[in-house]
């Protein structure tokens, strides 16, 4: 992830838009059996939303205390450390370049969180098989899919810019491309199409009786 790629030396790495609007009505397809499960799991999804903020606080705490936390597991490296790209010795260009591709990167797993919030209080509502729920869906895989585009693109623009503020010392291109998670995406993209497809089916077949 481009959020540790110049704080390499924690022990372990941590990765992380949409409003969450209230869907009109439409015909559902209820489903009251499971309906129980899905009202306790978006109660438990507050749970993530309260730990959302300590977990990205918790990350940029890490990023800030790389060295320090280096040098206390291993006080013998401190001279090798001197010319390490850590973030808190990056220029002030180069700080904002590093923390603009930081909030994004944020705010894209904020939007995922929002719209997996809204599909589990669709199907707690028993509203499993509507328009709104697949168009949820379909967000969910389209940002999934992206988002190894945007990474690789984020990383690449920084680790640019921080050649040219003099924060690194040249510029290697990042070629990592998260092809399972893209994968996941597009898999997100076709059972949406699917879902879309069968309520057509539905509708066409509802009006044919």
């Amino acid at each position: 992830m481009l959020v540790m790629k110049y704080a390499n030396y924690l022990p372990y790495s941590k990765s992380f838009f949409m409003l969450n609007m209230k869907p009109a009505r439409h015909p559902q397809v209820s489903a009251p059996a499971a309906s129980g499960l899905f009202v306790w799991l978006t109660r438990l999804f507050w749970a993530v939303w309260v730990a959302y903020p300590l977990f990205v606080w918790q990350s940029v705490r890490d990023i800030l205390q790389a060295k320090t936390n280096t040098l206390a597991v291993a006080p013998d490296l401190a001279g090798c450390l001197d010319n390490a790209p850590f973030v808190t010795s990056f220029s002030t260009p180069g700080q904002w370049a590093f923390w603009l591709a930081f909030a994004v990167q944020v705010a894209i797993f904020a939007g995922l969180l929002a719209l997996a919030h809204r599909v589990i209080a669709s199907c707690a509502r028993g509203e499993m098989f509507v328009a709104p729920l697949v168009a949820a869906l379909w967000r969910i895989g389209a940002v999934i899919a992206a988002f190894p585009l945007i990474d690789l693109g984020l990383s690449n623009l920084t680790g640019w810019i921080l050649s040219r503020t003099g924060d690194t010392a040249a510029y290697v291109p990042d070629l990592a491309f998260d092809l399972p998670v893209f994968g996941v995406g597009l898999l997100m993209l076709a059972l949406a199409r699917a879902m879309r497809e069968a309520l057509g089916l539905h509708r066409e077949a509802a009006l044919t009786i």
